[in-house]
């Protein structure tokens, strides 16, 4: 292995500027590809998974993944701002940061207050379910030219129709 370092710095000596300068220019090229491919997986990762807690009703993941990306991208470019000293961009960039903690807070309260009343309707419908007696219906009778329309619960119904059998006034 220490020959193999060897040869490798002997190599490295060998090389004038131009192909010191070519061969940094390759590994730049070969870090941003491998950026880029890293940035092209996460962003798949996070639509798929976007995907799967948008039919599982978890809206406060998406949220979250969405301004953890937000928040990544924005401190890589306050990071590049301070490399160039600019004032006015650093400036921007820590309002936008400190704009983008304040909505997603607020995005995080609207979600939870959402839940919160989705449940307690759910939680209504099923502590008071509405029963067959409480429906309304409407029974018509007919005789002859006349008819008259009778609002009743189901049981109501029931009650008129075996009254009606029993005494022989119609047929179902």
């Amino acid at each position: 292995m220490i020959n193999n370092t060897e040869h490798a710095i002997g190599s490295l000596n060998r090389l004038d500027s131009s192909q010191l300068s070519a061969l940094h220019s390759q590994l730049d090229s070969a870090r941003q590809k491998l950026e880029s491919l890293k940035a092209s997986a996460e962003s798949a990762l996070n639509s798929v998974q976007d995907e799967v807690d948008r039919i599982a009703g978890n809206e406060a993941a998406i949220e979250k993944r969405k301004y953890e990306t937000k928040l990544a991208s924005l401190n890589n470019q306050l990071r590049d701002a301070k490399l160039y000293q600019d004032t006015q961009s650093i400036n921007s960039l820590k309002e936008a940061i400190r704009l983008t903690e304040q909505l997603y807070k607020q995005k995080l309260t609207a979600i939870k207050t959402e839940n919160k009343n989705q449940t307690q309707a759910q939680n209504a419908n099923i502590s008071s379910p509405v029963s067959a007696s409480q429906q309304t219906v409407v029974v018509k009778l007919e005789l002859g030219s006349q008819s008259a329309n009778i609002q009743t619960n189901e049981a109501g119904k029931d009650d008129l129709l075996r009254l009606l059998q029993q005494s022989k006034l119609t047929t179902i």
